[in-house]
């Protein structure tokens, strides 16, 4: 099996945290800022498999693999959010662009951050039945992603949530100064 994780308790646990410290904060937030930020974190895979770096926030762990990571961390979070629930499709095998090259593989996962955004009306309420589905498409592909790449995506999330608590740009207060985490 590839997700050793329960993603559907980690999304609650995260999800929860995140409101404690005030990521949902805003009742109003966009999703589709919301998802545009986990293509942030493709991007910013991408750039450490292409430049083989080792990640700046868990520097025992390559870059490629704590960013995949976020991107799953993002995604249980806002899968608590809306009540979305992971159940295995075993569809993202099918989604790549031909290669397994891991370009392709980033390219595959901001297809499936798009068409989960294509879920969503343009008033921003959403298809749950079809976001639940895309969600765990995008699950299962950052985990297969891990899998062909030999990353342990289930030790890295677990060290970037350890991380990201003790971070002063995410505490409530520093989010909205200036180059802050704020949207």
């Amino acid at each position: 099996m590839l997700i050793e994780t329960d993603i559907n308790k980690l999304s609650e646990t995260v999800h929860t945290w995140a409101v404690d410290v005030g990521w949902w904060d805003n009742k109003d937030r966009c999703p589709f800022e919301t998802l545009q930020l986990f293509s942030t974190e493709v991007a910013e895979a991408t750039e450490g498999e292409r430049k083989q770096l080792m990640d700046d926030h868990l520097p025992n762990r390559p870059m490629g693999e704590v960013e995949l990571a976020d991107v799953v961390i993002r995604a249980v979070d806002m899968a608590g959010h809306y009540g979305w629930i992971y159940s295995a499709t075993m569809r993202p095998r099918l989604m790549y662009y031909g290669e397994k090259t891991i370009g392709a593989m980033h390219l595959s996962l901001n297809k499936i951050i798009i068409q989960l955004a294509d879920s969503f009306h343009y008033d921003g309420t959403e298809s749950a039945s079809m976001c639940s589905f895309g969600y765990s498409v995008l699950i299962e592909a950052c985990y297969y992603i891990a899998f062909v790449q030999g990353y342990d995506i289930d030790g890295a999330i677990v060290e970037k949530i350890e991380y990201n608590r003790t971070r002063a740009d995410h505490k409530r207060e520093n989010r909205s100064q200036t180059g802050g985490k704020g949207f």
